[in-house]
C-alpha cells in the first residue's frame, strides 16, 4: 500500500511516516503543502492519503480534496483528513470537500492504523 502523509509541520509528517513504516507500511511519503501533495498524488498515485486540513498556500486540505475528487485518476483515493478541529461543522465541511473520514488531532496511532485497515478492506 502506498501512503502519503500531508502536514505543514515537517516533524509531524516525518513522525507519522516513521510510525507507519514501523507498523509494516514500507511505501510512505510525505508532503508539506497542497501543491507538493497534489504533484506527489499525480506521480505516485498513493492508495491512502492522510492530510492536515490547514495547509499553507494555494491548496489547503479542503481544496486539495476537491481537486482530487475532480480528477478521474485521483477520484478513488482514500482521503482522510486530520485536524485539531474535530467538531460536527468541521467534519461536515471535510466530507463535503471529498474526504472519507476526519481524524481529530492528536491522532492516536491505533485509530490511524484502524482507519488504514478499513481502507485496505475497501480496496
Amino acid at each position: 500500500m502506498r501512503i502519503l502523509v500531508v502536514d505543514d509541520n515537517a516533524d509531524v509528517a516525518t513522525m507519522l511516516a516513521e510510525l507507519l513504516k514501523l507498523d509494516g507500511y514500507e511505501n510512505v511519503a510525505t508532503a508539506q503543502d497542497g501543491v507538493e501533495a497534489l504533484a506527489s498524488m499525480r506521480d505516485a498515485r498513493p492508495d491512502f492519503v492522510l492530510c492536515d486540513l490547514m495547509l499553507p498556500g494555494a491548496l489547503d486540505g479542503y481544496a486539495l480534496a476537491r481537486t482530487c475528487r475532480s480528477e478521474p485518476r485521483l477520484k478513488d483515493l482514500r482521503l482522510v483528513a486530520m485536524s485539531g478541529y474535530g467538531g460536527d461543522e468541521h467534519r461536515t465541511r471535510a466530507m463535503d470537500a471529498g474526504f472519507d473520514e476526519l481524524l481529530a488531532k492528536p491522532v492516536h496511532f491505533d485509530t490511524l492504523s484502524a482507519c488504514i485497515r478499513r481502507g485496505e478492506r475497501r480496496a
